[in-house]
């Protein structure tokens, strides 16, 4: 039918083919190496941010306390309990 098929296989169509094919896989590689890289920040991320929250939570609880603390010396010190 067509004497130029678009899937007719030349010898030097090989030649071609076998750097695209290695040009492709290293993008290929890269992005998953990217996206590894994006995904092992985001967990240290997720760490470092809930270290963070814990330190915040431990500060309230202390300002907590000492207001809890003031407000007893002050009871104290007004009625003279």
């Amino acid at each position: 039918m067509f004497t130029h098929d678009i899937f007719y296989y030349h010898p030097e169509t090989i030649w071609v083919l076998i750097p695209l094919v290695a040009i492709i896989g290293g993008f290929i590689t890269k992005w998953h190496n990217t996206n590894a890289r994006i995904d092992m920040a985001r967990a240290g991320d997720s760490e470092a941010m809930q270290d963070v929250l814990d330190t915040i939570r431990r500060l309230e609880q202390r300002v907590a306390n000492l207001e809890r603390a003031a407000m007893t010396a002050e009871t104290e010190r007004r009625y003279a309990l």
